[in-house]
């Protein structure tokens, strides 16, 4: 299979299969939530899950190693620096295998993170605490805000295998309820 062939904007190819009632069930339901069609959805699906882990088609520019997931989870960034602890309140916004976009809801100088820092956050649906070490890597100021940018490490088994389910499967169940939350 040619990796830079591009899929035409046309779909002309029809497939159907069966399924049981509980799965059509919560397919409508995801539907719902996610204001998709059941075919919009599938194919999304499709596409994300299996297409794409086949024969990823990244553009030559790419520079990231793995799939982010925007996100929005509450988090603490705990650092040390001469001597002193330091905490900061902030929220989770983008995620992959190995990187982490934190937002902090206030200006904080680069240096600060340089010795790197430890990021306390649970995932949705999930009741394990995650502890990680991180590797700092850049900040971007806006607005007052600051957008750090670290490497994380996963230090056993079990948070390895809740930070892979959270990327690979979708998070209804709290997208739904922050939906509910807006209403």
């Amino acid at each position: 299979m040619d990796t830079h062939h591009k899929p035409t904007s046309r779909k002309n190819t029809k497939i159907s299969f069966r399924t049981d009632e509980i799965t059509f069930a919560k397919l409508k339901a995801a539907c719902l939530i996610e204001n998709k069609t059941i075919s919009s959805l599938i194919e999304d699906v499709l596409t994300e899950h299996i297409l794409c882990q086949e024969a990823p088609m990244t553009s030559p520019d790419e520079k990231r190693l793995s799939h982010r997931k925007q996100c929005s989870i509450s988090a603490v960034i705990f650092f040390k620096n001469n001597g002193s602890a330091f905490f900061h309140n902030g929220t989770i916004v983008n995620m992959s295998s190995s990187a982490i976009q934190v937002l902090l809801k206030s200006a904080h100088p680069e240096h600060e993170f340089d010795g790197g820092f430890e990021i306390l956050f649970s995932l949705p649906n999930h009741d394990h605490p995650m502890l990680l070490p991180c590797r700092f890597v850049r900040a971007s100021h806006l607005h007052g805000e600051t957008l750090v940018v670290a490497h994380y490490e996963c230090t056993t088994p079990v948070e390895k295998n809740i930070v892979r389910h959270f990327l690979t499967t979708g998070n209804l169940a709290h997208d739904y309820t922050s939906k509910k939350k807006l209403r």
